[in-house]
């Protein structure tokens, strides 16, 4: 009888019963437990690795013979292994065969065989076929018990493979302003590419390089690294043949009001700035230039609450006045201000609005604010007021005041854009003893401010006008960042119909199109047809974007 085999291989058993001279045997009878046989030496699979009891009864002339052994089935191991990338591949490019085989016993034997003459007993695997062709690969592994086992897999190796198609880069946008420490680096899905590398330079001829992330096998990463103030970025897709197809280059501007030279205060509302009560009323607001100054409110019913998403404006944070104030102290003199910006949204109450003050009774004293009858800005400059035609509605709105004292000017610019000059013929140089005050009225509880704030940004006299254009557009870009569409949509068979959406709680308007002529002005439109579509949104602030996408 055959006393051992490995699992997976059939048990052939020898037969060797004898009997006397004269007599002959009529039949037999083997007992493997699960199933029988009449055959005089059988080959039987075991269905598990273990120890069977086998018996082989023998008859002749109504007599019988029995007789019982055990056979042992051996653990096998099963082999397998994964071509990474698929199994098609290039000619002459390292190809990466790696090991999945299990076993639950150890394996002391691993042969390749690649099926041009090749062969390793290494445990995975690199070969590269310098012939385009379809080739058979083997894997046969062995066990410490010599239980063996092998897998076979067909390889199609080629001299003619696609590039990947041509990709986007998706965010950040190109020439957008950031201020984050890790920022989420993103692009289109390229057909026929296996992994991306993402370029990160100080230069547009990439001959400064700050990052280069060799292989990347999804379409976007996060990076965090010291970014310079502009840094070019592009992303490579490369298919199996090790062919790269490259994106457009990129810029970021890397800018925050608290790394410059210029920059004397930024309170911006993010709850690690603010000190709060359980019911998320301001008692103190952080510099983020110099924590150690703070805009501070003692008296509970004057503390503005503090809102920690919304949705326009890219679920930021912000604060909200009503009957509210913080008070500065005299910390900064208008004579080291060239510019304030802030970002805010007023509500009308029917009364004069103080948005910021420093004084508002005596010589020299400064206040922003609006009038009582609509949403006019007002400036009053030590006892007169300067009227700006510029209605802020109840918009979100960018809004930096300018302190122009070559031409003695006060300029306003909204969202970017100078939307009035006041003349004036105080001396804005002039230095005064009064404190700084946010919302309302420093010397009582009157003109209240009534409405939001996100920022206040104050920047010193060394501060330019492409300072100022820098801090507005990273405003701009941290709360109503750009959005982009999907560069194709690709149907193999027939075009079902498909809903292609912009919306984004920070735009205010669409208008769409299709090579060119307009189809809807909804967020989203359905698709059934081929061509390129576009979409121009609108943003909180009036900006206006047009965003492209080729759909197939």
């Amino acid at each position: 009888m055959a006393d051992t085999v490995c699992f997976g291989d059939s048990a052939t058993f020898n037969n060797l019963t004898s009997i006397e001279a004269g007599f002959s045997i009529d039949s037999v009878i083997w007992d493997f437990g699960a199933d029988t046989s009449h055959r005089w030496e059988p080959r039987y699979l075991f269905g598990n690795d273990s120890i069977y009891p086998v018996s082989l009864t023998a008859f002749s002339s109504g007599c019988s013979s029995y007789f019982t052994d055990t056979a042992l089935v051996k653990t096998s191991p099963q082999a397998d292994f994964t071509i990474k990338y698929g199994n098609i591949q290039c000619e002459n490019n390292p190809i990466y065969f790696e090991n999945t085989s299990t076993s639950s016993r150890l394996l002391v034997d691993y042969l390749w065989d690649f099926g041009d003459g090749y062969t390793t007993n290494a445990i995975n695997a690199t070969h590269a076929f310098n012939t385009a062709d379809t080739f058979l690969v083997k894997l046969t592994i062995q066990n410490d018990l010599a239980c063996s086992n092998a897998m076979v897999s067909e390889l199609i190796v080629s001299n003619n493979l696609p590039l990947a198609e041509p990709f986007g880069l998706l965010s950040p946008e190109n020439q957008a302003t950031s201020d984050a420490s890790s920022i989420d680096f993103s692009w289109q899905v390229a057909d026929f590419a296996i992994y991306y590398r993402l370029l990160l330079s100080a230069d547009s001829l990439f001959s400064q390089i700050l990052l280069d992330s060799t292989e990347i096998d999804t379409n976007q990463i996060n990076v965090s690294l010291s970014f310079p103030d502009t840094l070019y970025w592009k992303v490579q897709a490369i298919n199996l043949c090790g062919d790269i197809t490259e994106s457009a280059v990129s810029v970021l501007y890397y800018f925050s009001p608290a790394q410059t030279n210029y920059g004397l205060l930024w309170f911006n509302a993010k709850q690690q700035n603010l000190l709060l009560n359980e019911e998320n009323r301001v008692s103190s607001w952080s510099n983020a230039i110099d924590t150690t100054i703070k805009a501070s409110q003692s008296t509970l019913n004057l503390q503005p609450l503090f809102v920690d998403s919304i949705a326009e404006l890219n679920n930021q944070p912000a604060i909200y006045f009503e009957t509210d104030k913080l008070d500065l102290g005299n910390l900064f003199d208008l004579d080291t201000l060239r510019f304030i910006t802030t970002l805010l949204k007023a509500y009308p109450t029917g009364n004069y609005e103080f948005f910021l003050s420093k004084g508002y009774s005596g010589d020299g004293y400064f206040t922003i604010g609006k009038n009582n009858a609509d949403s006019l800005i007002y400036y009053w400059i030590d006892k007169k007021s300067g009227l700006s035609s510029v209605n802020i509605d109840t918009s979100w709105v960018i809004l930096t005041t300018e302190l122009d004292r070559i031409n003695k000017k006060i300029n306003l610019y909204k969202n970017g854009v100078l939307a009035q000059s006041i003349s004036t013929t105080e001396d804005l140089m002039g230095a005064n003893s009064y404190s700084w005050t946010i919302g309302g009225d420093p010397s009582g509880t009157g003109y209240s401010f009534k409405g939001y704030f996100t920022d206040i940004i104050y920047l010193d006299n060394s501060a330019t006008g492409n300072d100022r254009i820098n801090t507005e557009l990273y405003l701009k870009n941290k709360y109503s960042p750009p959005v982009k569409l999907p560069e194709s949509i690709v149907f193999d068979y027939g075009f079902p119909d498909t809903t292609i959406t912009a919306y984004k709680p920070w735009f205010t308007s669409y208008l769409w199109s299709i090579n060119g002529e307009t189809i809807s002005s909804d967020s989203a439109i359905t698709v059934n047809q081929s061509g390129t579509y576009a979409v121009e949104v609108t943003d909180i602030f009036g900006f206006t974007r047009l965003i492209p996408s080729r759909n197939k």
